[in-house]
């Protein structure tokens, strides 16, 4: 972990990159590094089947945790950081809502902490329980004069209420406990909104067990997201990429399109792998990459 673990490829379709996730995964595995891969097409998950013996697979069956868990309970404020992060996942799921419709998510968010008495001062954190992942949609759901701009957040939640996406569907364990990788199969189902959803509170829910977890004195894991540009818009990555390299987590992400990603993710990546991109993209990856005097 003294040196940088991240990766990022980037290259047009055809160019190679299942093939270099594939062979990266492999030789992860023979060096002792578990890969968490986020799928988003069953290419990958066949060809990983037929180099690795046994493969875990996660797919969509409802959520099998609650992402308001508060990891800290320590702090007071805990859960406005929960509401916080949640507005945001949100915001990158939907991209044509407005910010005022982001901060109706986070206020209803903390609504539902407030139900439960986490704002009150002589309350004991580690006794209290996180609200239903639910319910600050039933809060959004009760305004009885809902103007234009919330009718249209309840549209795109009601998509996701329609799947039993904020219905807890029993309890799965960390990821970051498997001994053999795992593949996260977007892919399985296919609506757009369902698949960034999905594979968004999975990402948040890897992101707050690490810290659970610990720090680590070896790289024991990989997070790798094929067709990665499919979560740019996600402000978590370069965050993860930030501060996973101490818990022990590379982080591998292969893209066609490196110009969607935060400029925040470049400056935390030390390795590319650059095979033929687009014009643009070639001028995003020399800006972010290469020094001036390049």
């Amino acid at each position: 972990i003294k040196g940088n673990p991240h990766l990022l490829i980037a290259g047009l379709p055809g160019m190679g990159k299942t093939t270099c996730l594939l062979n990266i995964c492999r030789q992860m595995l023979g060096a002792g590094v578990c890969p968490i891969v986020f799928s988003y097409h069953e290419d990958i998950d066949q060809r990983l089947s037929e180099l690795v013996p046994s493969i875990r697979f996660v797919d969509f069956h409802g959520l099998g945790f609650n992402p308001l868990q508060v990891i800290d309970r320590s702090s007071r404020l805990g859960y406005l950081d929960v509401a916080g992060t949640l507005r945001d996942i949100f915001a990158a799921i939907f991209p044509e809502l407005g910010d005022i419709q982001g901060e109706r998510i986070r206020n209803a968010i903390k609504q539902s902490f407030v139900e439960k008495g986490w704002d009150a001062t002589d309350a004991d954190l580690k006794q209290i329980q996180e609200p239903a992942f639910k319910r600050f949609v039933e809060i959004l759901q009760s305004d009885p004069k809902p103007d234009r701009g919330l009718r249209t957040l309840l549209a795109r939640l009601g998509e996701l209420t329609d799947y039993g996406f904020f219905d807890l569907a029993g309890q799965n364990e960390s990821l970051w406990e498997s001994q053999e990788p795992i593949i996260i199969r977007i892919h399985k189902t296919q609506n757009e909104v369902l698949q960034n959803a999905f594979a968004s509170l999975v990402f948040y829910k890897l992101y707050k067990d690490m810290f659970r977890r610990g720090t680590q004195g070896h790289i024991t894991h990989a997070v790798i997201f094929d067709e990665a540009h499919r979560a740019a818009r996600l402000t978590l990555i370069p965050t993860m990429a930030k501060e996973c390299r101490k818990y022990g987590i590379s982080l591998v992400l292969a893209s066609q399109e490196a110009r969607d990603f935060h400029v925040s993710l470049f400056s935390a990546i030390a390795n590319y792998l650059v095979l033929r991109v687009t014009e643009a993209d070639a001028k995003v990856l020399v800006r972010n990459v290469s020094s001036s005097d390049q």
